[in-house]
C-alpha cells in the first residue's frame, strides 16, 4: 500500500519522473547496477535486505565511482533515533510513514 501511495504522490509531483520500484533490498541493487538513479526514496524495513544495509552497500560502491545519490529513508519508526540511526547509515534524509504530501515535495526539492 505504502508503494502505491508514493507511487501515485510521485507522479503528481515529478509527472515526468520515471520510477523503479523494487520489493527488497537486493533488488535495489541490482537496479543500481543496470541504471543510473537521481534518488532512492529507500524502505528502512524490507525483506531479504533492509535499506540501512542497501544504503551502506550504494555507498560503498559511490566510493569506487565517484558519484552520489540522494537516499531518502522512509520508515513507519518516527522517534528521533530512528532518524539518526538513518542518517547515520549514509541516507540523506528521512520521512515518515504514511508519507505526506508536502514533505515529500520538499524534500524532492531540495535533492534534485
Amino acid at each position: 500500500m505504502n508503494m502505491l501511495l508514493v507511487t501515485s504522490l510521485l507522479k503528481k509531483i515529478l509527472p515526468q519522473a520515471k520510477i523503479t520500484q523494487a520489493t527488497d533490498g537486493l533488488q535495489v541493487l541490482e537496479h543500481c547496477k543496470s541504471s543510473e538513479f537521481d534518488l532512492i526514496l529507500m524502505d528502512v524495513q524490507m525483506p531479504e535486505m533492509d535499506g540501512l544495509k542497501a544504503t551502506e552497500a550504494i555507498r560503498l560502491q559511490e566510493k569506487k565511482s565517484g558519484k552520489h545519490i540522494p537516499i531518502l529513508a522512509q520508515t513507519a519508526g518516527a522517534l528521533n533515533e530512528e532518524k539518526e540511526k538513518c542518517l547515520a547509515g549514509g541516507m540523506d534524509d528521512f520521512l515518515t510513514k504514511p508519507i505526506d504530501y508536502e514533505k515529500l515535495e520538499v524534500c524532492l526539492k531540495k535533492y534534485l
